[in-house]
């Protein structure tokens, strides 16, 4: 039994095959042997071209299998580790006496990027004796583009692409992956990549069947894992050749076209020979240039400041029993995550804290985001980065600030904005806690952006998911307008229903008024019931019509609801993806409210739509010791001035605030420094004041 595992070991190790080309042949899913006492040994082959997270032989990477039952428990030095075998397959071996895994794993690739988890799982299965299993990475897809035609496939336990690529033909399938990394001036927006030579024609012409396409980003949503810009640098492709060519030296190099004309690689032509089998080729650097690692990390001081001002009044974050923490390094931005937690202000909603030290890339960027903790409990913000401020792609779920070229020195991190696409907007938080009351969520929806797109720029909204239907300027007007996912009745399974047409997911328009919007004009509401149980934090899309075209990006609204009978929800089509109503040459409709067109929101908040004045109501808790909340009403947007006094008349405290919309809001008040008494807290917005007494007990 041994021998028999060995020998396949020994084949795999020594093949000339592998050293030469840094590839290997696709081995087969056999079972090899029979029982080995009452043990058996399980050999996984698991191959990562095909992962959104890159390994490679540069940097400090593993690959391993993590997951419960004859896994361990889902950690690195429980799982399967696994070694490099030749170019993008890697291989581990476990001895188990169970029956079966008794649990689920997931392939997991760590780069100096971050973690990557496969998102499909290896499922349970059988163990009848020593067996060789083998595993092709999908990265965090489960629905896969076709190696060669780009067509939507879904992604198997016994996915394998080189197969899908094949088809029913006699060809041998070869799967291509250059890195561009090094190549500053390489023009990504423009250029056409193709692999050329020998493997496809004699004459190494550029042929349509050999252009490489970028690679897609993994982003992994889970486990706060960093990302890989796969869509910046790398490109691949599976190319067919045909089997004639089997056991002949072929030659071949990577191209590119841009503005007219085409850039070779300037070094020797590269080198392949076929054993006749499928096969996937390792990836190479462009011209085998490779990016040189700055070992030695530029030292900052970074000053985060953030306004958690609607954090508080979304129901998000609660001053008496949360505090933030900003973790910075992600996107390879640094070799380690690092984190502090900000310190809570006296009066008022900014929270500061210095993260000292932090071990950051010259002429580049920090890569960072907010969390929640409540009880040692995390929750990450919720955030989506449209805009790139640094000129670079580091993905859409981190906030960034630029490094300077010098190796030390101090950096702001100032996220203060009201605004709901800004890179540096104010923090917004989920909230999984059941609501606890019967309630009604209200959402009026504003569709003049969809409406200015398509009837003013004469742009089109396609829907992202492949459906037939178009929204332009023709059929705007006929189409109803629709809700889904949780916060509606039925979930996102509606996206597959053609046409959508039950009552209760249709939004009208019937005359709300809000900001500059006219009675009845564009303004669609629906009334959803949710009893006590209900989440919170209500996730959704708008659709017009039956297609998913609001949006191009992985970002919903989301409403959090407040324990009252109504839950008044005001949103802005399109705020998901604001780049999505830009045409070119032509103009956009901005998603701001210094634009003058916006249906001006600044983030998505709850507020009560009747508001007729001006009032400070009673904090609560009162008394308090050492926070309290103080809620107030205001009659539009603007500045508000609160100043707190002893009862000598002394001031020992004062904040101003910006309200960014009228309604009732609140702000945290902290005595940590004060001693137990009464005080006045004062309100004054324009000529207009209002005063409460609060009680501090110590």
């Amino acid at each position: 039994m041994k021998k028999t595992v060995v020998s396949l070991l020994v084949v795999l190790l020594v093949t000339p095959f592998i050293y030469t080309l840094n590839a290997r042949t696709t081995p087969s899913l056999t079972n090899l042997v029979g029982q080995m006492g009452d043990s058996s040994v399980i050999t996984f082959i698991v191959n990562t071209a095909f992962v959104q997270d890159t390994v490679s032989d540069f940097y400090k990477n593993t690959v391993s299998i993590r997951g419960s039952g004859i896994f361990g428990d889902w950690s690195y030095d429980e799982g399967v580790k696994l070694t490099n075998i030749g170019g993008d397959y890697w291989m581990g071996t476990l001895t188990t006496d169970q029956n079966n895994s008794g649990g689920a794993a997931k392939v997991v690739t760590s780069t100096n990027s971050g973690t990557g988890w496969d998102r499909v799982e290896i499922a349970p299965f059988d163990i009848e004796g020593d067996e060789t299993i083998e595993i092709f990475t999908s990265g965090l897809k489960v629905n896969y583009p076709d190696p060669v035609t780009g067509d939507t496939i879904t992604r198997g336990i016994d996915w394998n692409p080189l197969e899908i690529a094949k088809g029913e033909t006699n060809n041998i399938a070869v799967h291509f992956r250059v890195n561009f990394e090094d190549l500053q001036t390489f023009p990504r927006n423009t250029a056409e990549v193709y692999v050329r030579g020998s493997m496809l024609d004699d004459s190494w012409s550029v042929l349509p069947e050999g252009r490489l396409y970028p690679e897609v980003r993994h982003d992994d949503l889970c486990c706060g894992a960093g990302i890989y810009e796969a869509d910046k640098h790398f490109y691949s492709r599976t190319v067919l050749v045909d089997p004639s060519k089997a056991g002949k030296n072929l030659e071949y190099k990577f191209t590119f076209n841009s503005a007219g004309s085409t850039t070779w690689e300037e070094i020797s032509n590269r080198k392949v020979t076929l054993s006749g089998n499928d096969t996937t080729l390792a990836w190479v650097w462009w011209n085998n240039q490779r990016v040189i690692c700055i070992c030695e990390p530029a030292i900052y001081d970074i000053n985060f400041e953030v306004d958690l001002f609607n954090a508080i009044n979304t129901n998000g974050f609660d001053p008496a029993k949360d505090n933030v923490v900003v973790r910075a390094g992600y996107a390879a931005s640094g070799p380690k995550i690092q984190e502090v937690q900000l310190d809570a202000p006296l009066f008022g909603t900014v929270y500061n804290g210095t993260l000292e030290a932090f071990e950051g890339v010259p002429n580049k960027y920090v890569a960072y985001k907010y969390l929640r903790i409540r009880d040692g409990v995390e929750q990450e913000e919720y955030y989506y980065d449209f805009l790139d401020e640094t000129g670079t792609t580091t993905g859409p779920k981190y906030r960034k600030i630029s490094t300077p070229v010098d190796t030390s020195g101090i950096l702001i991190a100032s996220d203060l904005l009201d605004d709901p696409i800004s890179t540096h907007r104010t923090p917004f938080f989920r909230n999984t806690d059941s609501v606890g009351v019967p309630t009604i969520l209200r959402i009026e929806a504003d569709m003049r952006s969809a409406h200015y797109t398509t009837k003013t720029l004469g742009g089109e909204l396609n829907d992202i998911l492949g459906g037939p239907l178009k929204v332009t300027a023709a059929n705007i007007d006929t189409l109803p307008v629709f809700i889904h996912g949780p916060a509606s009745r039925w979930g996102w399974w509606l996206l597959s229903m053609t046409p959508w047409y039950p009552d209760s997911v249709q939004l009208f328009d019937d005359g709300v008024t809000y900001g500059d919007a006219v009675a009845g004009d564009l303004i669609y509401t629906i009334e959803i019931p949710k009893n006590a149980t209900s989440q919170i934090s209500q996730e959704f899309q708008l659709s017009i019509g039956y297609a998913a075209n609001e949006t191009g990006l992985t970002f919903n609204h989301v409403a959090n609801l407040f324990a009252k009978p109504l839950n008044v929800h005001r949103v802005q089509f399109g705020v998901t993806d604001p780049n999505r109503y830009f045409i070119p040459d032509k103009g956009s409709w901005f998603l701001t409210c210094e634009s003058g067109n916006g249906f001006c929101v600044g983030v998505e908040n709850e507020t009560n739509k009747e508001v007729t004045g001006f009032r400070l109501q009673q904090n609560y808790p009162n008394p308090f010791n050492p926070s309290t909340m103080i809620p107030f009403t205001v009659a539009k947007a603007g500045v508000v001035n609160f100043t707190v006094y002893n009862v000598l008349g002394q001031e020992v405290a004062a904040f101003d605030a910006e309200v960014p919309s009228a309604g009732t809001h609140q702000i945290p008040f902290t005595a940590r420094n004060l001693a137990s008494g009464t005080y006045l807290v004062k309100l004054q917005v324009g000529n207009h004041t209002d005063i409460i007494r609060i009680l501090l007990t110590k």
